[in-house]
């Protein structure tokens, strides 16, 4: 982690905000962080969800898939992700 190396600029195990509560609603939610797609939505129980933003196979931007209770399926293959 520190000293960083040539070609870093941020701690990568650390805490870092990337929406408020508010932003977060039984629909799925994109964001960037250190490079990487993450894809979010609030469960039926009201809990926050987190899951890496694309599909392993091909990688679809889970984001424009769909929200069926608490699983996305991908649109492109229809591999199935539980929260």
């Amino acid at each position: 982690m520190y000293p960083f190396k040539e070609g870093q600029f941020a701690v990568q195990n650390g805490w870092y905000v990337i929406a408020f509560s508010r932003d977060i609603k039984q629909e799925l939610v994109s964001r960037w962080l250190l490079n990487q797609s993450i894809v979010l939505f609030r469960k039926q129980d009201g809990e926050v969800a987190c899951l890496s933003g694309l599909c392993p196979h091909r990688f679809y931007p889970l984001a424009e898939s769909r929200l069926q209770k608490d699983i996305i399926t991908c649109n492109y293959r229809g591999i199935s992700f539980n929260a």
